[in-house]
């Protein structure tokens, strides 16, 4: 199934399911194969259920947005399960006012999402006041090459987004070879200004690489420029509850797993555990501030970690109050 759509100017983009302004819509049991663009664009919608995807793409082309599953608001009411498969673009994009700066979308829930070598995972994308809003998208697996999840407004000019509360729970995604170089590649990149963040049970096993867990803050397109990351970015509270480091490449000793390079009221690190092999040199760090990093309060508590040269880099002026418990190091 295929229909033009003009929604992106001149460019004709050929998608096999185009849903808008739909109320009460169920997909079950569908499999996709070589979407050109997006296999599915849903848009102005409530109570959708989307279960048993397969996203098959075996005709992959660089850089032809060969998505997944996107969604456009207003909407609400989404639940995604057992979604499994490969794109060339996002896997799955939740994305309330990318087309008119406005819309929101609220109440969403992704369950199952296995991925099979995708160039990208995950994007939530608010580029002006458009909120996203109550959402948790927990196990999530399989193999990603560039980018696993990206937070941010992504568009340049005076957008900040706008996103509510964000649970990303049971996350074990496995790094292979990048497919991008215009940026370095990453499993979370966040920015914009987020009211709360929870990433619970995230395992970073044996990475390829040294690309960093997290990013906030981090130039989310070229036309932001250095000192202007308080501008763009904000976040209320950020939550890292369980996380698993298990790695034995030295290929990733000098990564710095958490890059906090904006303002952040409150972040809080507990049940984290860094294994490295003996064999691997003793660099980099679990969380580095950068200088344009503002943090109100770091709470850390139940941290073990080996093989690191700095568990928090640059906590001297970019951390106003510290309070630590049980850390093993």
């Amino acid at each position: 199934l295929g229909t033009d759509d003009k929604c992106f100017g001149d460019n004709e983009w050929m998608m096999c399911f185009q849903f808008y302004g739909i109320t009460h819509l169920t997909v079950r049991d569908v499999t996709i194969r070589n979407q050109r663009t997006f296999s599915s664009l849903v848009a102005n919608f409530e109570h959708v259920v989307m279960e048993n995807i397969i996203i098959d793409l075996p005709d992959k082309m660089y850089a032809q947005n060969q998505d997944g599953l996107h969604f456009w608001g207003p909407g609400r009411f989404l639940s995604l399960k057992n979604i499994s498969g490969d794109v060339g673009d996002d896997f799955i994009a939740l994305a309330p006012d990318e087309h008119d700066c406005v819309s929101n979308i609220t109440d969403v829930l992704i369950d199952g999402v296995f991925l099979q070598e995708a160039d990208q995972g995950i994007r939530m994308l608010s580029r002006g006041t458009g909120r996203l809003d109550r959402v948790t998208i927990k196990n999530v697996t399989g193999t990603y090459r560039s980018f696993g999840f990206y937070i941010n407004p992504w568009f340049p000019g005076d957008t900040i987004g706008n996103f509510g509360n964000i649970v990303l729970d049971n996350i074990d995604m496995r790094p292979i070879e990048p497919v991008y170089d215009y940026t370095e590649s990453f499993l979370f990149r966040i920015g914009g200004k987020i009211d709360s963040l929870t990433l619970r049970n995230i395992s970073h096993i044996d990475p390829r690489d040294n690309r960093p867990l997290m990013q906030a803050g981090i130039p989310f397109y070229e036309a932001l420029q250095e000192g202007e990351s308080a501008k763009y970015n904000h976040i209320r509270k950020l939550t890292i509850d369980g996380l698993n480091i298990l790695e034995n490449n030295p290929a990733s000793s000098d990564a710095d797993y958490f890059q906090i390079n904006c303002p952040v009221d409150c972040m809080v690190v507990r049940d984290t555990e860094v294994v490295r092999s003996p064999e691997m040199e003793c660099k980099g760090s679990l969380v580095k501030f950068g200088k344009e990093a503002d943090v109100k309060t770091l709470f850390v508590h139940g941290l073990v970690a080996n093989g690191l040269e700095n568990v928090f880099k640059g906590v001297e002026g970019c951390v106003d109050t510290c309070k630590f418990s049980d850390i093993l190091c």
